[in-house]
Protein backbone atom coordinates (compact mmCIF):
# COMPACT_ATOMS: atom_id res chain seq x y z
CA UNK A 1 0.00 0.00 0.00
CA UNK A 2 1.53 3.34 -1.06
CA UNK A 3 1.79 6.41 1.14
CA UNK A 4 -1.25 8.15 -0.38
CA UNK A 5 -3.51 5.16 0.29
CA UNK A 6 -2.16 4.87 3.82
CA UNK A 7 -3.02 8.50 4.50
CA UNK A 8 -6.51 8.07 3.04
CA UNK A 9 -7.05 4.94 5.12
CA UNK A 10 -6.22 6.96 8.23
CA UNK A 11 -8.88 9.46 7.23
CA UNK A 12 -6.55 12.42 6.57
CA UNK A 13 -7.25 14.73 3.65
CA UNK A 14 -4.63 16.84 1.88
CA UNK A 15 -4.48 18.87 -1.28
CA UNK A 16 -7.92 20.48 -0.99
CA UNK A 17 -7.68 24.27 -0.37
CA UNK A 18 -10.97 24.45 1.53
CA UNK A 19 -10.04 21.63 3.88
CA UNK A 20 -6.51 22.94 4.34
CA UNK A 21 -8.16 26.21 5.42
CA UNK A 22 -10.07 24.30 8.08
CA UNK A 23 -6.86 22.52 9.12
CA UNK A 24 -5.07 25.83 9.52
CA UNK A 25 -7.95 27.31 11.50
CA UNK A 26 -8.29 24.52 14.04
CA UNK A 27 -4.56 23.75 14.24
CA UNK A 28 -4.83 20.03 13.48
CA UNK A 29 -5.55 17.62 10.63
CA UNK A 30 -9.18 17.25 9.66
CA UNK A 31 -10.32 13.66 9.36
CA UNK A 32 -13.13 12.31 7.24
CA UNK A 33 -14.78 11.08 10.40
CA UNK A 34 -12.96 12.32 13.46
CA UNK A 35 -15.25 10.22 15.69
CA UNK A 36 -14.62 7.27 13.41
CA UNK A 37 -13.09 4.26 15.12
CA UNK A 38 -13.10 0.80 13.57
CA UNK A 39 -16.78 1.07 12.56
CA UNK A 40 -16.46 4.18 10.38
CA UNK A 41 -17.63 3.94 6.78
CA UNK A 42 -15.08 3.69 3.96
CA UNK A 43 -14.49 6.94 2.08
CA UNK A 44 -16.40 6.03 -1.08
CA UNK A 45 -19.37 4.74 0.90
CA UNK A 46 -19.59 8.03 2.80
CA UNK A 47 -19.47 10.01 -0.43
CA UNK A 48 -22.29 7.94 -1.94
CA UNK A 49 -24.34 8.28 1.24
CA UNK A 50 -23.85 12.06 1.14
CA UNK A 51 -24.82 12.25 -2.52
CA UNK A 52 -27.97 10.16 -1.98
CA UNK A 53 -29.20 12.20 0.98
CA UNK A 54 -28.49 15.52 -0.75
CA UNK A 55 -30.49 14.43 -3.80
CA UNK A 56 -33.34 13.58 -1.44
CA UNK A 57 -33.41 17.19 -0.21
CA UNK A 58 -32.00 16.63 3.28
CA UNK A 59 -30.20 19.63 4.77
CA UNK A 60 -26.49 19.37 5.50
CA UNK A 61 -26.68 19.50 9.34
CA UNK A 62 -28.99 16.49 9.39
CA UNK A 63 -26.77 14.60 6.96
CA UNK A 64 -23.78 15.35 9.20
CA UNK A 65 -25.60 13.91 12.22
CA UNK A 66 -26.42 10.70 10.35
CA UNK A 67 -22.80 10.41 9.17
CA UNK A 68 -21.52 11.13 12.68
CA UNK A 69 -19.34 13.95 11.34
CA UNK A 70 -19.00 17.69 11.88
CA UNK A 71 -20.93 20.11 9.69
CA UNK A 72 -17.75 21.63 8.31
CA UNK A 73 -16.22 18.26 7.41
CA UNK A 74 -19.34 17.20 5.49
CA UNK A 75 -19.49 20.58 3.73
CA UNK A 76 -15.87 20.28 2.63
CA UNK A 77 -16.40 16.75 1.31
CA UNK A 78 -19.49 17.91 -0.60
CA UNK A 79 -17.59 20.81 -2.13
CA UNK A 80 -14.63 18.61 -3.04
CA UNK A 81 -16.85 16.15 -4.92
CA UNK A 82 -19.23 18.76 -6.42
CA UNK A 83 -22.24 17.58 -4.41
CA UNK A 84 -24.93 20.27 -4.22
CA UNK A 85 -26.85 20.39 -0.93
CA UNK A 86 -29.95 22.54 -0.36
CA UNK A 87 -28.98 24.13 2.92
CA UNK A 88 -30.60 27.56 2.94
CA UNK A 89 -34.24 26.85 3.90
CA UNK A 90 -33.76 26.21 7.61
CA UNK A 91 -36.12 27.77 10.15
CA UNK A 92 -35.03 29.93 13.09
CA UNK A 93 -35.62 27.02 15.49
CA UNK A 94 -33.48 24.71 13.35
CA UNK A 95 -30.65 27.25 13.23
CA UNK A 96 -30.79 27.65 17.02
CA UNK A 97 -30.56 23.87 17.47
CA UNK A 98 -27.64 23.65 15.04
CA UNK A 99 -25.79 26.40 16.89
CA UNK A 100 -26.34 24.63 20.18
CA UNK A 101 -24.95 21.36 18.80
CA UNK A 102 -22.02 23.10 17.12
CA UNK A 103 -20.77 24.24 20.52
CA UNK A 104 -19.68 27.40 22.35
CA UNK A 105 -16.45 27.70 20.36
CA UNK A 106 -18.53 29.29 17.57
CA UNK A 107 -20.16 31.83 19.90
CA UNK A 108 -18.24 34.86 18.63
CA UNK A 109 -18.88 33.89 15.01
CA UNK A 110 -22.61 33.51 15.74
CA UNK A 111 -22.70 36.94 17.39
CA UNK A 112 -21.14 38.45 14.28
CA UNK A 113 -23.71 36.71 12.09
CA UNK A 114 -26.56 38.03 14.25
CA UNK A 115 -25.15 41.56 13.94
CA UNK A 116 -24.97 41.29 10.14
CA UNK A 117 -21.24 41.99 10.03
CA UNK A 118 -19.04 41.31 7.02
CA UNK A 119 -16.89 38.17 6.81
CA UNK A 120 -13.80 40.23 7.60
CA UNK A 121 -15.32 41.76 10.75
CA UNK A 122 -16.59 38.41 11.97
CA UNK A 123 -13.14 36.92 11.41
CA UNK A 124 -11.59 39.65 13.58
CA UNK A 125 -13.80 38.80 16.55
CA UNK A 126 -11.33 36.31 17.98
CA UNK A 127 -9.80 32.86 17.77
CA UNK A 128 -11.34 29.50 17.05
CA UNK A 129 -10.79 25.89 18.05
CA UNK A 130 -8.35 24.17 20.33
CA UNK A 131 -5.34 25.64 18.59
CA UNK A 132 -6.59 29.19 19.23
CA UNK A 133 -5.60 30.15 15.71
CA UNK A 134 -6.96 33.34 14.10
CA UNK A 135 -10.14 32.94 12.07
CA UNK A 136 -10.03 33.75 8.35
CA UNK A 137 -12.91 35.03 6.26
CA UNK A 138 -12.91 31.73 4.34
CA UNK A 139 -13.33 29.83 7.61
CA UNK A 140 -16.28 32.04 8.51
CA UNK A 141 -17.78 31.55 5.05
CA UNK A 142 -17.48 27.76 5.36
CA UNK A 143 -19.12 27.77 8.79
CA UNK A 144 -22.02 29.99 7.65
CA UNK A 145 -22.76 27.81 4.64
CA UNK A 146 -22.19 24.50 6.44
CA UNK A 147 -24.68 25.37 9.18
CA UNK A 148 -27.35 26.69 6.80
CA UNK A 149 -27.13 30.29 8.03
CA UNK A 150 -26.29 31.97 4.72
CA UNK A 151 -29.78 33.39 4.02
CA UNK A 152 -30.14 34.40 7.68
CA UNK A 153 -26.77 36.18 7.58
CA UNK A 154 -27.74 38.05 4.39
CA UNK A 155 -31.01 39.16 6.03
CA UNK A 156 -29.10 40.42 9.09
CA UNK A 157 -26.72 42.34 6.81
CA UNK A 158 -29.69 44.03 5.12
CA UNK A 159 -31.18 45.00 8.50
CA UNK A 160 -27.82 46.43 9.54
CA UNK A 161 -27.64 48.46 6.33
CA UNK A 162 -31.15 49.86 6.80
CA UNK A 163 -30.46 50.70 10.44
CA UNK A 164 -27.33 52.60 9.48
CA UNK A 165 -29.20 54.48 6.77
CA UNK A 166 -31.95 55.37 9.25
CA UNK A 167 -29.52 56.75 11.81
CA UNK A 168 -27.83 58.91 9.18
CA UNK A 169 -31.16 60.59 8.40
CA UNK A 170 -31.36 61.90 11.97
CA UNK A 171 -29.26 64.38 13.83
CA UNK A 172 -27.16 61.95 15.88
CA UNK A 173 -26.53 64.62 18.51
CA UNK A 174 -30.23 64.61 19.38
CA UNK A 175 -30.72 61.00 20.49
CA UNK A 176 -34.24 61.71 21.77
CA UNK A 177 -35.52 62.11 18.18
CA UNK A 178 -34.17 58.68 17.24
CA UNK A 179 -35.63 57.02 20.32
CA UNK A 180 -39.09 58.54 19.77
CA UNK A 181 -39.06 57.45 16.13
CA UNK A 182 -37.99 53.89 16.96
CA UNK A 183 -40.59 53.63 19.72
CA UNK A 184 -43.28 54.64 17.24
CA UNK A 185 -42.08 51.93 14.84
CA UNK A 186 -42.26 49.34 17.60
CA UNK A 187 -45.78 50.36 18.62
CA UNK A 188 -46.89 50.16 14.98
CA UNK A 189 -45.49 46.63 14.74
CA UNK A 190 -47.47 45.62 17.85
CA UNK A 191 -50.69 46.51 16.06
CA UNK A 192 -49.82 44.42 12.99
CA UNK A 193 -51.17 40.87 12.66
CA UNK A 194 -48.23 39.87 10.45
CA UNK A 195 -45.66 40.30 13.25
CA UNK A 196 -44.89 36.98 15.03
CA UNK A 197 -45.88 36.62 18.69
CA UNK A 198 -42.29 36.36 19.93
CA UNK A 199 -41.33 39.63 18.20
CA UNK A 200 -44.32 41.43 19.76
CA UNK A 201 -43.35 40.20 23.22
CA UNK A 202 -39.76 41.31 22.65
CA UNK A 203 -41.00 44.74 21.50
CA UNK A 204 -42.98 45.14 24.74
CA UNK A 205 -39.87 44.27 26.76
CA UNK A 206 -37.81 46.85 24.88
CA UNK A 207 -40.45 49.53 25.36
CA UNK A 208 -40.62 48.83 29.07
CA UNK A 209 -36.87 49.12 29.44
CA UNK A 210 -37.29 52.72 28.18
CA UNK A 211 -33.93 52.41 26.41
CA UNK A 212 -33.60 51.57 22.74
CA UNK A 213 -30.57 49.49 21.72
CA UNK A 214 -28.68 51.55 19.17
CA UNK A 215 -25.83 50.48 16.93
CA UNK A 216 -22.59 50.16 18.86
CA UNK A 217 -24.32 50.08 22.28
CA UNK A 218 -25.51 46.48 22.39
CA UNK A 219 -22.63 45.32 24.59
CA UNK A 220 -24.16 47.31 27.47
CA UNK A 221 -27.66 45.85 27.03
CA UNK A 222 -29.38 42.58 26.26
CA UNK A 223 -29.44 42.33 22.44
CA UNK A 224 -32.98 42.40 21.08
CA UNK A 225 -32.36 39.26 18.98
CA UNK A 226 -31.71 37.31 22.20
CA UNK A 227 -34.99 38.55 23.65
CA UNK A 228 -36.83 37.42 20.50
CA UNK A 229 -35.07 34.05 20.73
CA UNK A 230 -36.18 33.67 24.36
CA UNK A 231 -39.87 34.17 23.52
CA UNK A 232 -39.55 31.91 20.45
CA UNK A 233 -38.26 29.12 22.71
CA UNK A 234 -41.01 29.88 25.24
CA UNK A 235 -43.70 29.62 22.54
CA UNK A 236 -42.19 26.39 21.24
CA UNK A 237 -42.34 24.96 24.75
CA UNK A 238 -46.00 25.96 25.11
CA UNK A 239 -46.94 24.52 21.70
CA UNK A 240 -45.10 21.23 22.24
CA UNK A 241 -45.80 20.86 25.95
CA UNK A 242 -42.11 21.02 26.88
CA UNK A 243 -41.35 22.51 30.29
CA UNK A 244 -38.00 24.21 29.67
CA UNK A 245 -36.28 25.47 32.80
CA UNK A 246 -35.14 29.08 33.03
CA UNK A 247 -31.52 27.92 32.76
CA UNK A 248 -32.26 25.96 29.58
CA UNK A 249 -34.06 28.91 27.98
CA UNK A 250 -31.20 31.24 28.96
CA UNK A 251 -28.59 28.98 27.37
CA UNK A 252 -30.59 28.44 24.18
CA UNK A 253 -31.33 32.16 23.74
CA UNK A 254 -27.84 33.48 24.58
CA UNK A 255 -28.76 35.13 27.89
CA UNK A 256 -26.34 35.12 30.81
CA UNK A 257 -28.49 33.76 33.62
CA UNK A 258 -31.87 32.36 34.63
CA UNK A 259 -32.70 35.63 36.39
CA UNK A 260 -32.51 37.51 33.06
CA UNK A 261 -35.04 35.11 31.54
CA UNK A 262 -37.29 35.40 34.60
CA UNK A 263 -37.21 39.21 34.49
CA UNK A 264 -37.93 39.40 30.75
CA UNK A 265 -40.84 36.96 31.02
CA UNK A 266 -42.17 38.82 34.04
CA UNK A 267 -42.26 42.10 32.12
CA UNK A 268 -45.07 40.72 29.96
CA UNK A 269 -46.81 38.80 32.74
CA UNK A 270 -45.43 35.33 31.88
CA UNK A 271 -43.92 32.83 34.28
CA UNK A 272 -41.52 29.92 33.81
CA UNK A 273 -42.81 26.94 31.84
CA UNK A 274 -41.84 24.56 34.63
CA UNK A 275 -43.46 26.62 37.40
CA UNK A 276 -45.59 24.42 39.63
CA UNK A 277 -47.01 27.02 42.03
CA UNK A 278 -50.57 28.00 41.23
CA UNK A 279 -52.99 30.43 42.79
CA UNK A 280 -56.57 29.21 42.97
CA UNK A 281 -58.01 32.33 44.59
CA UNK A 282 -59.42 33.57 41.30
CA UNK A 283 -61.86 31.96 38.90
CA UNK A 284 -60.79 31.36 35.30
CA UNK A 285 -62.93 34.28 34.09
CA UNK A 286 -61.22 36.64 36.55
CA UNK A 287 -57.77 35.33 35.56
CA UNK A 288 -58.62 35.93 31.90
CA UNK A 289 -59.77 39.47 32.67
CA UNK A 290 -56.53 40.13 34.54
CA UNK A 291 -54.37 38.86 31.68
CA UNK A 292 -56.26 41.10 29.23
CA UNK A 293 -55.95 44.19 31.41
CA UNK A 294 -52.22 44.96 31.07
CA UNK A 295 -52.80 47.99 28.84
CA UNK A 296 -55.72 49.45 30.82
CA UNK A 297 -54.85 52.84 32.40
CA UNK A 298 -55.93 51.88 35.91
CA UNK A 299 -54.03 50.76 38.98
CA UNK A 300 -54.10 47.30 40.52
CA UNK A 301 -56.27 48.51 43.40
CA UNK A 302 -58.77 50.09 40.97
CA UNK A 303 -58.87 46.92 38.91
CA UNK A 304 -59.41 44.84 42.04
CA UNK A 305 -62.39 47.06 42.95
CA UNK A 306 -64.06 46.62 39.55
CA UNK A 307 -63.53 42.84 39.68
CA UNK A 308 -64.49 42.53 43.33
CA UNK A 309 -61.26 40.84 44.42
CA UNK A 310 -58.19 41.53 46.54
CA UNK A 311 -55.22 43.00 44.71
CA UNK A 312 -52.36 41.31 46.62
CA UNK A 313 -51.53 38.45 44.15
CA UNK A 314 -52.84 40.28 41.09
CA UNK A 315 -49.42 40.99 39.58
CA UNK A 316 -48.89 37.28 38.92
CA UNK A 317 -51.66 37.31 36.33
CA UNK A 318 -51.79 40.90 35.14
CA UNK A 319 -48.13 41.74 34.57
CA UNK A 320 -47.05 45.31 33.78
CA UNK A 321 -48.03 47.62 30.95
CA UNK A 322 -45.36 49.51 29.00
CA UNK A 323 -47.88 51.97 27.57
CA UNK A 324 -49.45 53.66 30.60
CA UNK A 325 -47.31 55.59 33.02
CA UNK A 326 -50.27 57.37 34.68
CA UNK A 327 -52.77 54.96 36.19
CA UNK A 328 -54.68 57.57 38.21
CA UNK A 329 -56.50 60.84 37.50
CA UNK A 330 -54.10 63.74 38.07
CA UNK A 331 -55.97 67.07 38.29
CA UNK A 332 -53.07 69.54 38.31
CA UNK A 333 -52.20 70.74 41.81
CA UNK A 334 -54.75 68.47 43.49
CA UNK A 335 -54.12 65.06 44.97
CA UNK A 336 -54.42 62.17 42.50
CA UNK A 337 -57.91 60.64 42.23
CA UNK A 338 -58.38 56.91 41.70
CA UNK A 339 -60.78 55.55 39.08
CA UNK A 340 -62.54 53.68 41.88
CA UNK A 341 -63.47 57.00 43.52
CA UNK A 342 -64.51 58.51 40.19
CA UNK A 343 -66.83 55.56 39.55
CA UNK A 344 -68.36 55.88 43.03
CA UNK A 345 -68.89 59.63 42.53
CA UNK A 346 -70.83 59.08 39.28
CA UNK A 347 -72.83 56.27 40.90
CA UNK A 348 -73.79 58.45 43.88
CA UNK A 349 -74.71 61.52 41.79
CA UNK A 350 -76.88 59.41 39.44
CA UNK A 351 -78.59 57.95 42.52
CA UNK A 352 -79.56 61.47 43.68
CA UNK A 353 -76.94 62.07 46.38
CA UNK A 354 -75.92 65.64 47.23
CA UNK A 355 -72.32 66.76 46.72
CA UNK A 356 -71.58 66.41 50.43
CA UNK A 357 -73.12 62.92 50.58
CA UNK A 358 -71.21 61.94 47.45
CA UNK A 359 -67.93 63.12 48.97
CA UNK A 360 -68.62 61.06 52.09
CA UNK A 361 -69.70 57.96 50.11
CA UNK A 362 -66.61 58.03 47.88
CA UNK A 363 -64.25 59.10 50.69
CA UNK A 364 -63.17 62.11 48.61
CA UNK A 365 -62.69 65.82 49.12
CA UNK A 366 -65.40 68.13 47.80
CA UNK A 367 -63.07 69.74 45.27
CA UNK A 368 -62.21 66.28 43.93
CA UNK A 369 -65.92 65.55 43.46
CA UNK A 370 -66.35 68.81 41.54
CA UNK A 371 -63.35 68.04 39.31
CA UNK A 372 -64.64 64.56 38.45
CA UNK A 373 -68.09 65.93 37.62
CA UNK A 374 -66.68 68.76 35.48
CA UNK A 375 -64.65 66.25 33.43
CA UNK A 376 -67.32 63.56 33.24
CA UNK A 377 -67.44 63.37 29.43
CA UNK A 378 -63.77 62.43 29.28
CA UNK A 379 -63.49 60.22 32.37
CA UNK A 380 -66.76 58.42 31.72
CA UNK A 381 -65.45 57.10 28.39
CA UNK A 382 -62.38 55.65 30.10
CA UNK A 383 -64.43 53.93 32.81
CA UNK A 384 -66.94 52.46 30.35
CA UNK A 385 -64.08 51.18 28.17
CA UNK A 386 -62.47 49.54 31.22
CA UNK A 387 -65.72 47.81 32.18
CA UNK A 388 -66.25 46.68 28.58
CA UNK A 389 -62.80 45.06 28.59
CA UNK A 390 -63.37 43.34 31.93
CA UNK A 391 -66.93 42.21 31.18
CA UNK A 392 -67.25 41.85 27.37
CA UNK A 393 -70.45 39.81 27.73
CA UNK A 394 -72.30 42.64 29.52
CA UNK A 395 -74.04 45.68 28.03
CA UNK A 396 -72.17 48.52 29.77
CA UNK A 397 -73.77 51.97 29.49
CA UNK A 398 -72.79 53.57 32.83
CA UNK A 399 -69.32 54.27 34.31
CA UNK A 400 -70.06 52.04 37.29
CA UNK A 401 -71.32 48.52 37.94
Amino acid sequence: MNEQNIRRENGIIEGNPAIEEVQNAVGRKVKRNYRGGKYRRPLQERIEFLRKKSEGGMALPYIAEKMNMTYISVYCIAREHNIVINNNDLTSDEIDNIREKAGRKYKKINEGIDSGESLEKIAKRGTFGRGCRPVSREMVNIYIRATGQYNYWKACKEKRRKRGKLLKEFNLEDRSNIIIYLKNLIEESLASDSVPWEEKMAAICILKRKRIILNGREHKNIPSRNIVRLFRIYKKGMDEGKKYTLNEMSQKSGLHSASESRNLLGRVGLKALNATRTNNRYSESVKKALRNSADLPISDSDLAYFLGIKDSPMQQYRGNSPFNENRTIRPGNMKAISYEKASKIYEAIDAGFTLEETAEYSNSQLKAVNYVLENRSELEKILINVLHRLYPERNIINPYQ
